[in-house]
């Protein structure tokens, strides 16, 4: 089979266990395994996140050539619109099937449900690497009782919009999802950023651009200029990873920050700064930056206190649920950075909330006959499997919804049948997760 026909193969099931067994029968196909790595290599940027119309010529370029072409533009030994005539160029000399898989490439996409841990549980466990992030810890007494309350723990609130890392180095800044996806900012946010990881050197005057990692949540205002609710905003940021936004919904785009990185810890997954110093780093960079932003800044920094006490914790977390905030983060001062879910970083919120992968669709009866009825979704080790018939709207019930993609649903708790059958009780559908490619496990949700 050729690469496109087993992409197409694995897209037209929604076994996870048929996926694996069809990526086990092509263990030895290094082609299939080139695109798949460089479509899931988290550091792999092609800088184009549209892609360009072409039309097919004569020519017919093999695959294999076609994907050495592309480090003209992953090197960014062509840039800007020379890049994307590039692009087109290459497509329009490859066969259809080809230029379909170059475009999964490009996208950073497979369209077939295959994630990180699917690849490199069949391929080896560091086939390929996820994008190092470092993630919170659900809320548990004993984890809390940890931190160092004598000293002082950082509560930090929860923004309710989608996490982005943008990294800076130079003149080129890319805005990347948790999950390693490209996010299309149209360049409305670039000289913000570039103005913000200018560090100066008073001395002498002199100042230079660091090459950093900036951690946060991308947020969507409003026409009066407020913040859009989640499942608002969500619809735009979805945009801005398909790469369908335009550059008037990009303008929307506002990014609260929490923390920076030092880019060349990204690979290594550790940066052993404490979280207080990398706190004062930015803290600093921010000054200047909104020293010199002329007008409204695009840019802000996350709302956080320091406390001594869980009580103190607590208050804040319901003064925020009273505003209509989602929570709180209680954060280790001492903790460095580590691409891992970290006990240093405990969750606090008011409502359970799990990323499950839609492996089946029901249709609906009554109003609903013709259309969605319910997914079908399990946790990413499918031992939990669970139908999910709530909160859609009527749009939603009409389009046709991909397998192997990643939903946000709330819960009230996990439940076992007689059978032993794990499932979930009262899930409600809240939104698309685009920004993620590997649902939780079990684990994460028991």
């Amino acid at each position: 089979m050729t690469v496109y026909q087993i992409l197409k193969k694995l897209e037209n099931t929604s076994s996870r266990k048929e996926k694996e067994a069809i990526l086990l029968s092509e263990k030895d196909n290094e082609i299939l395994k080139d695109v798949i790595k460089m479509a899931l290599n988290p550091h792999l940027n092609f800088y184009i996140r549209k892609i360009p119309k072409y039309a097919f010529t004569t020519e017919e370029l093999s695959l294999q050539d076609a994907i050495g072409q592309l480090i003209v533009i992953s090197g960014r030994i062509l840039t800007g619109n020379a890049a994307i005539n590039f692009l087109a160029d290459l497509l329009s000399k490859c066969s259809e099937e080809n230029a379909y898989v170059i475009e999964r490439i490009i996208e950073k996409d497979l369209k077939c449900g295959v994630s990180h841990s699917t690849a490199n549980k069949v391929f080896g466990k560091d086939f390929v690497h996820e994008y190092p992030v470092m993630l919170c810890e659900k809320f548990e007494k004993k984890l809390v009782d940890k931190l160092p309350w004598s000293t002082g723990v950082r509560v930090d609130l929860k923004e309710d919009g989608m996490r982005v890392n943008v990294t800076v180095k130079g003149k080129t800044v890319t805005f990347v999802s948790r999950s390693g996806k490209p996010i299309e900012t149209h360049g409305v946010l670039d000289e913000h950023f570039i103005r913000l990881a200018t560090a100066e050197y008073r001395e002498d005057g002199t100042s230079h651009v660091l090459d950093i990692t900036f951690d946060g949540e991308l947020l969507v205002v409003d026409d009066d200029g407020l913040f859009m609710p989640r499942k608002a905003g969500n619809g735009i940021c979805n945009k801005a990873i398909k790469g369908t936004i335009t550059k008037a919904e990009a303008s929307r785009f506002r990014v609260s920050l929490w923390d920076a990185v030092s880019t060349e810890y990204l690979e290594s997954e550790i940066f052993n700064l404490p979280l207080k110093k990398r706190e004062e780093v930015l803290t600093e960079l921010y000054k200047q930056y909104a020293s010199g932003t002329v007008g409204n800044a695009l840019i802000s920094l996350t709302d956080y206190q320091y406390v001594n006490s869980y009580e103190e914790a607590e208050k804040i977390f319901n003064d925020y649920l009273e505003l209509g905030k989602e929570g709180v983060i209680l954060k280790d001062p001492n903790s460095p950075w580590e691409a891992k879910r970290s006990n240093s970083f405990i969750k606090m919120k008011a409502e359970k909330t799990c990323e499950l992968r839609v492996t089946g669709t029901l249709e609906g009866t009554g109003k609903y006959r013709g259309m969605l009825g319910a997914l079908t979704c399990e946790t990413e080790c499918g031992k939990l499997v669970t139908s999910v018939g709530s909160g859609f709207s009527d749009s939603q019930r009409k389009v046709t919804w991909e397998l192997g993609s990643i939903i946000e649903v709330k819960y009230n708790e996990v439940i076992q049948d007689k059978s032993g059958n794990y499932s979930l009780f009262l899930p409600i559908f809240h939104k698309i997760r685009l920004d993620k490619t590997v649902a939780n496990t079990f684990e994460e949700l028991s």
